[in-house]
């Protein structure tokens, strides 16, 4: 559940005073059982699933500090993503501008996709990550804080120290491609009641 609370007034970014009213006394509860899926993980009648990107494009890897900063502005998150990457994934403050230069255009509402090639991997320059892996930091966990932060030693450098629950490469974590649906629904299941008590 999100409640929009950043508004632009004339241009000046604006917090709402959002009210969300919740039970009150003792024994209360907020019920969200009939919110609960009923398809076991498969759509409904009347829903459309996301859909699947073609060969050869994908969704830019975007540095997830600066898309928030950008969002918290009250720009919505498709067009900041597109603003990031049109400004090199390594300023908010460049992708805000950027962003209030072209918001007129419709396609900053959709979803960004690129070709492969436009995100392909740049080569990490080694006296960086000789540098970074010095410190002590996993040579991956170097690479990925180099791609992250535009190869900048510094930035790179503040990300290590910021992250360092985060997995040493994009490809750790869970990997659920290639197994039956039943499996991968299984790990989202939840049979514990949806009532929650404040």
């Amino acid at each position: 559940m999100t409640l929009q609370r950043i508004v632009f007034d004339d241009w000046v970014p604006k917090k709402l005073e959002i009210e969300l009213l919740v039970p009150e006394g003792d024994g209360q509860f907020i019920d969200f059982e009939k919110y609960r899926s009923t398809t076991q993980g498969q759509l409904a009648e009347g829903e459309l699933g996301t859909p699947l990107l073609a060969d050869g494009e994908a969704e830019p890897d975007l540095d997830r500090a600066l898309l928030n900063q950008i969002v918290q502005l009250g720009i919505p998150e498709n067009a900041a993503k597109h603003a990031l990457f049109k400004t090199g994934n390594n300023n908010a403050d460049m992708a805000v501008s950027w962003y209030f230069e072209n918001m007129s255009d419709p396609s900053l509402t959709q979803p960004l996709i690129v070709k492969k090639s436009q995100q392909a991997e740049k080569a990490v320059p080694q006296e960086s990550l000789d540098m970074l892996v010095s410190m002590g930091f996993p040579e991956a966990k170097c690479r990925k804080a180099l791609k992250k932060n535009g190869m900048s030693t510094e930035r790179a450098t503040e990300w290590l120290l910021t992250n360092a629950e985060a997995p040493d490469s994009d490809d750790e974590g869970a990997n659920i491609d290639g197994l039956p649906p039943e499996q991968i629904n299984a790990q989202y299941r939840c049979d514990k009641p949806g009532a929650y008590r404040l």
